[in-house]
């Protein structure tokens, strides 16, 4: 995008690029966000969650539009994630993040009695459709959008 705008960029990695941590990312894009909503909503009002939510809703949207155009061959696909109950957590946790996504404006999430895997009983789990996954060592930029600088 700053290319485009005719910005100039500089990628700087300490060795090549894909090696450190984004080399070793699965590689999931999420609206679902670590700090949950609940939390955000308390710390920053409704509408500092909810622009929270779009924002990283708007960024998973624009990587796949570019990926797309750009015709870069990075395994994009939606998926959809859960977030499920972990230590001291009860369905309750889940109801009130269930309740704080919806009103962040999100509007395809849904309370499920499990992760739908035959092998792993979740429990009680949020589904958050429309996420996406990438393969992060795959995300080759255009031959004429980048240059390396060896030194």
């Amino acid at each position: 995008q700053l290319l485009k705008a005719g910005q100039t960029v500089v990628v700087l990695e300490r060795d090549r690029l894909g090696l450190g941590e984004s080399g070793l990312s699965a590689g999931h894009l999420s609206y679902a966000l670590d700090e949950r909503f609940s939390w955000l909503i308390r710390r920053h009002g409704r509408r500092g969650a909810e622009l929270a939510a779009q924002s990283h809703r708007q960024a998973i949207d624009t990587i796949e539009e570019i990926q797309r155009a750009e015709g870069i061959e990075c395994e994009f696909k939606r998926v959809t994630g859960y977030l499920f109950l972990g230590l001291g957590d009860t369905l309750t946790t889940l109801e009130k993040e269930l309740s704080a996504g919806q009103e962040c404006g999100i509007k395809d999430l849904a309370l499920r009695p499990r992760i739908p895997l035959d092998f792993f009983d979740s429990g009680p789990c949020l589904e958050f459709k429309h996420q996406a996954q990438i393969h992060p060592v795959k995300v080759n930029l255009s031959k004429n959008s980048i240059r390396s600088i060896v030194t």
